[in-house]
């Protein structure tokens, strides 16, 4: 500072005036000694008056100073274009105003090239940045700079224009924009965005800044996208230990996914803090905030914050799961990261000993893309083994000497085996609600035929409607099915040789819907292996309608004499006649499309109906409507054997630009001044439209006494209203200029650049001792847009040169069951004819072998038969004869051989199944009736109708109704049958079992076959039987009685009546009949008790005498009559006439011999039996006198007895008489 005191000399002001005298100093910072950037100035003014007495006065005021550092950065601590290139634009080799163009001392930067560059700052806050390029191009060129501001990258959209000879050109940045990254770097990378190679010689950087304490990064480092080890640089400039804590956050500004704090001590130099095992696997894809926040023991504090694109790795990986041996096939390794991810990336492939792998391994230094995409060739030994592949991807941080290795292995089968490869052909745009064809190519690329049907399956988006599957015809189509639940097409194919293909087709429809992606990924199962698409296909709708699109087939026309089924083969050396198959799949017909198919060298261009320009073929396709197609036909004679890849592509610029020019006034004046508007461009309303270039001419005058910075700044809006810079100026000296900044917007930077409105910013800021003042104002903006795309479509299509072998043909594998062509099951016992229809083009002998096996088994030989001279088509059969063992689900296949080899073809998928059987009921007929007392048998016979014969061993069961005669039995026993006959015995006992089951009356039965392992279940018909039962009767009483005629009034006949079953019945009709002779009387029964009682009353019925046979009658619904009979169950007899008399009836004993006399008459005229009793008062009675009679008609019986009365016996008393008569 000049002086420190300055003398204003005498100020005379009046009264009550105030006067402004002004003084200044220049003051210049010539050190820095303390931390804070902020020092105070004081100032000091007094004065005396000259009035006595005289008076001192003194005033005291001071300002506050913001100072920053100058550091010269110099050129670049490090410097890359892909190579190091810093000792280049270290060294000053070039002088201003010439050409060199040389690389031996100028780093070279290709069109579209980056060059990265570092510079070592010292940690602190940066206010002003001044870059210098040196530089030239070959021609002209445009370059566009990038700069780190600590968070994100910001874009300088004030374009360079570079010439062909050297120049400089200046980077201004204000405000604290040239932020901090690794350890204390700042960094910049410049893009050559013209057309033209950039020649740099040498790079400058100088700052102002505020030295602090400041987070110089926060780096994040995964290996597999789930968890993350996250370290925070610390850069601390001063010679001092702070001591602190540290937070570290993770949100979406809604919400916090991490937060973590740390304490720590750290001193001059770098520091990291580690926070280790972050776990982000619940995170989805969203663009999130790392934000770090230091605050330290003094006053300080920092924080930063760095945008994290989550997007968790994918690591897509092809390799081979089988190959043959002595073979080459390919690993593909795409690795997508997370943004921003810095590191030095290695990715190896590793095989065993006697593999070998080209290149081993691809390394990408400091790679910053989000994808890599890298392809090996392995090939492998002669000798069948497993191999393990590992594909290694190793990534080193190098400035945090971190390391992370991820490996993936996969298991390589190596034999001799058939090795299925599939190849997609399937466009990538398509108009909405549009039917486009999509084909897969299976290619058997082995050393061996398939042994199993094959399976097939396409996945499709939701929204992506798949139909209409079909296989070409040259493999066997077993099946196939879309699954429109879950949008899958699925196609079971038959067997495959070495060498063979088909192509898979299908149809797809479009979502209605612009600008809808989708993914389509192949599932392959074959054998024991399952393949998936190892990486999907991603394919999308029109982003705009009125919009064409192209797909792609390819047909190949087979040569009269060498015909051919396989679509896309050719043989090699001779010439073939090609069409590439061009369809709109668009929703406006296809103009000015031009197509493009490259030959490969080892093809000659024979003839095509487009321009020929070297291996080029070139049409003009104009016109074609949607879903149109047009044939472009070529001709090729290539030398080479193997399959390859023809892949046309079609290029359609509708690319164009429209050019306005605005006169206007947008300004902002003051000392600090920042204005924002809202502008609404011009645009030409078209298609694919964003700005892609502008120009803004703006003036700029900066004033003020002493003025210590002038600076502005003009900023551009963004669709998602971030601010770009357009131009940034600062000067430390008073200037009034202005000039045009111009801009190139990217392709890729466009998307951000679409709509018409969008907003512009104006900051000025002027800095002096005294007046300053800043007037910025933008006064003509003018803007280029770009509409249009560059639409290139390509597929490629599989196409195989092979030579030709013509083995024998066969066609028509047929199989008859029964006769019957379109049978496709049959029982074991009919006929089945396997027939195939064969021949030689050349009228050689070809033998056919007939094979059949038990689907998912081994082939079973079934015969050969030879045709011999060939040259018509022979009809072959060949029979079998199935057993019952064999029922199966079956398949079978011809093979034929001649000369050139052998040739197969597959017949159908059929079963063998058990035979058919008919039921033929016998007994009981229809209508029957079935005695429940007596053993029937239900008889039926079995005929198996496919063996025509009746079965032994069948198993099948009779069933009759019960309870009712619409109920059947559910468990009736099983029976076996015995040529053919399948009967059921049912006994009474059986019947009886159950009454309430099996009923009297009316029943149906009817008979199947069940369960048996070799006939089918069948029914016959139903027929009925009434079930009847039995009574029997019997005769209680009277059996062998006498009755009285006299004597006995009523006679009473007892009997009872039991069912076939056994049990009582008391609810049947009974009666008796009671015979004498020609007399018969018939006697009413009724229940008593368990029996039927009638009385007979032989008087009132003038019933003749003499024996009596009962004969028992008894009847009941649906039972048979009861009848029981007993000869001469009783007599009924009249009592004989006695008359008895005593002579004399009083008298002394010796009166005696006293006379008994009884005369006697029998109306029965049979014999009669005379007995005379006497008794002695209460005394016994004693048989004194016997005598018959017969046909006693008043016959006299005479007795006489003596009475003597003496010492021993005295027979004086009262003597009683008796006479007892009795016919027979």
């Amino acid at each position: 500072m000049q002086g420190y005191n300055q003398y204003l000399g005498k100020i005379e002001v009046g009264l009550g005036e105030v006067k402004y005298v002004p003084v200044h100093w220049d003051v210049n910072v010539t050190s820095l000694n303390q931390k804070s950037p902020y020092y105070q100035l004081n100032i000091t003014a007094n004065t005396t008056d000259e009035i006595p007495p005289i008076n001192f006065y003194q005033d005291m005021n001071y300002t506050t100073v913001k100072v920053y550092e100058y550091e010269s950065l110099g050129c670049p601590a490090y410097a890359t274009n892909g190579t190091d290139v810093t000792q280049l634009l270290c060294s000053l080799d070039t002088s201003l105003g010439q050409s060199y163009d040389n690389t031996t001392f100028e780093a070279a930067l290709e069109p579209g090239g980056k060059l990265w560059i570092e510079f070592n700052c010292t940690p602190g806050d940066t206010r002003l940045t001044h870059i210098v390029f040196r530089w030239e191009a070959d021609g002209t060129t445009t370059v566009m700079a990038d700069v780190w501001n600590g968070s994100k990258w910001r874009n300088w959209y004030d374009e360079f224009v570079v010439g062909e000879n050297v120049t400089e050109s200046e980077l201004q940045i204000i405000s604290n924009e040239l932020g901090l990254t690794d350890e204390s770097k700042c960094v910049v990378y410049i893009t050559n965005t013209g057309n033209s190679t950039l020649y740099l010689d040498y790079i400058f950087d100088e700052r102002y800044f505020v030295r602090k304490v400041k987070i110089s990064d926060i780096e994040w480092h995964t290996k597999d996208g789930n968890v993350f080890n996250i370290s925070v640089v610390i850069a601390n400039p001063f010679n001092y230990v702070y001591k602190g804590n540290l937070t570290l956050n993770l949100t979406d500004g809604s919400q916090v996914y991490y937060s973590n704090t740390t304490n720590l001590t750290f001193g001059k130099g770098i520091a990291r803090v580690w926070f280790y095992n972050i776990n982000l696997s619940s995170l989805s894809y969203n663009h999130y905030k790392w934000i770090a926040k230091l605050k330290l023991n003094t006053t300080e504090s920092d924080s930063r914050w760095e945008l994290f694109e989550y997007a968790r790795p994918h690591l897509y990986i092809y390799a081979p799961p089988r190959m043959c041996p002595n073979s080459t096939d390919y690993v593909i390794v795409d690795y997508q990261r997370t943004l921003e991810d810095v590191a030095d990336i290695n990715i190896s492939v590793n095989v065993p000993s006697g593999w070998s792998v080209s290149p081993p391994y691809y390394y990408f230094h400091r790679a910053r893309e989000k994808e890599l995409h890298v392809k090996f060739n392995i090939t492998s030994p002669s000798t069948s083994e497993n191999a393990t592949v590992n594909v290694t991807i190793f990534t080193s941080y190098e400035d945090t000497e971190l390391n992370f290795t991820t490996r993936k292995s996969f298991v390589v089968k190596n034999g001799i085996q058939p090795v299925i490869e599939i190849k997609r052909e399937t466009p990538a745009w398509v108009a909405p609600d549009k039917v486009f064809e999509s084909a897969l190519i299976i290619h058997n690329k082995g050393c061996a035929p398939t042994t199993e049907p094959i399976t097939l399956k396409e996945k499709i988006s939701s929204g992506w409607t798949p139909a209409n599957p079909t296989l070409s015809s040259n493999l066997q189509l077993i099946g196939s099915q879309v699954d429109l639940e879950n949008n899958e097409i699925t196609w079971q194919i038959g067997y495959i040789s070495p060498g063979e293909y088909g192509v898979a087709r299908y149809q797809v429809k479009s979502p209605t819907s612009l600008s809808t992606p989708g993914s389509f990924e192949w599932e392959l199962s074959y054998e024991d292996l399952d393949v998936k698409e190892y990486k999907p296909h991603e394919i999308s709708t029109a982003n705009y309608t009125q919009e064409s699109h192209l797909e792609y087939d390819l047909i190949v026309y087979q040569l009269p004499e060498f015909p051919w089924e396989e679509p896309r083969s050719f043989q090699p050396n001779y010439a073939y006649n090609f069409s590439l198959v061009v369809r709109n799949i668009g929703d406006v017909n296809a103009t000015n499309w031009t197509v493009y198919l490259d030959i490969p060298d080892f093809c000659e261009i024979k003839y095509a109906t487009g321009d020929v320009q070297g291996n080029l073929i070139i049409w003009n396709l104009t016109e074609l409507g949607s879903r149109e197609r047009e044939l472009l036909n070529f001709s090729l004679n290539c030398t080479k054997l193997g399959r390859f890849e023809l892949k046309p592509y079609a290029i359609r610029d509708t690319r164009g630009s429209a050019f306005y020019q605005e006169n206007l006034l947008l300004s902002c004046a003051g000392i600090e001044c920042s204005q924002t508007y809202i502008h609404t461009f011009q645009h030409p309303s078209m298609p694919y439209e964003y700005i892609s270039w502008f120009g803004i001419y703006h003036e700029h005058n900066f004033t003020g006494y002493n003025l210590s910075i002038g600076e502005m700044k003009i900023e551009i809006s963004k669709d998602n209203n971030e601010w770009e810079v357009v131009h940034e100026y600062y000067t430390f000296e008073p200037k009034e200029e202005a000039i045009w900044a111009n801009y190139t917007i990217s392709e890729e930077t466009g998307k951000y650049f679409v709509n018409p409105t969008r907003k512009i910013r104006i900051y000025g800021h002027a800095d002096a001792t005294y007046r300053p003042f800043a007037n910025v104002s933008v006064t003509k903006l003018a803007y280029r847009w770009s509409y249009g795309k560059l639409f290139n479509e390509s597929t490629g299509l599989f196409v195989k040169s092979k030579i030709y072998t013509y083995v024998p043909l066969l066609e028509n594998a047929t199989l008859w069951i029964n006769g019957n062509s379109s049978k496709d099951a049959g029982g074991w016992g009919e006929s089945f004819v396997f027939g195939v229809k064969t021949r030689d083009r050349f009228g050689r002998n070809v033998t056919v072998y007939a094979w059949h096996r038990v689907v998912g088994g081994s082939w079973q030989f079934m015969g050969k038969k030879t045709c011999e001279n060939c040259l018509n088509w022979t009809q072959l059969n060949f029979t079998y004869d199935y057993q019952p063992t064999d029922i199966e689900t079956w398949e079978f296949k011809f093979n034929a051989s001649n000369e050139d080899g052998d040739n197969e073809i597959y017949g159908k998928i059929y079963k063998v199944e058990k035979d058919d059987v008919k039921i033929d009921l016998i007994k009981p007929e229809n209508e029957q009736i079935v005695n429940r007392s007596s053993t029937t048998v239900f008889a039926v016979r079995l005929f198996d109708l496919d063996n025509q014969s009746y079965p032994t061993g069948t198993t099948g069961k009779v069933y009759i109704s019960i309870f009712d005669i619409s109920t059947y039995e559910t468990t009736p026993p099983i029976l076996s049958s015995s040529d053919g006959w399948l009967n059921r015995t049912i006994e009474n006992e059986d019947w009886c079992s159950d009454k309430t089951k099996y009923y009297l009356g009316k029943h149906s039965w009817y008979a199947v076959t069940s369960g048996d392992p070799y006939i089918k279940d069948n029914s016959s018909y139903k027929w009925n039987f009434t079930l009847k039962g039995e009574l029997t009767n019997t005769i209680i009483s009277p059996i062998g009685v006498n009755f009285s005629y006299e004597l006995d009034n009523t006679i009473t006949i007892k009997g009872s009546v039991v069912d076939d079953c056994g049990d009582t019945v008391t609810d049947a009709t009974v009666y008796f009949n009671l015979t004498n002779g020609n007399y018969v009387y018939k006697c009413i029964a009724t229940i008593v008790g368990n029996e039927y009682h009638c009385d007979f009353k032989p008087q009132e019925v003038d019933a003749p005498l003499g024996w009596y046979n009962i004969t028992m009658h008894s009847n009941k619904t649906l039972h048979w009559d009861g009848l029981a009979i007993v000869k001469n169950a009783f007599y009924l007899a009249s009592v004989p006439d006695v008359n008895a008399s005593v002579s004399p009836q009083t008298g002394a004993w010796g009166q005696s011999p006293f006379n008994f006399t009884s005369y006697i008459t029998d109306e029965d005229n049979d014999t009669v039996y005379i007995k005379f009793y006497i008794k002695k008062g209460a005394g016994a009675w004693n048989l004194e006198y016997e005598d018959s009679c017969d046909h006693c008609m008043n016959y006299k019986a005479f007795y006489q007895r003596n009475f003597t009365c003496n010492a021993t016996q005295s027979d004086v008393g009262i003597w009683y008489f008796r006479v007892n008569v009795s016919d027979v």
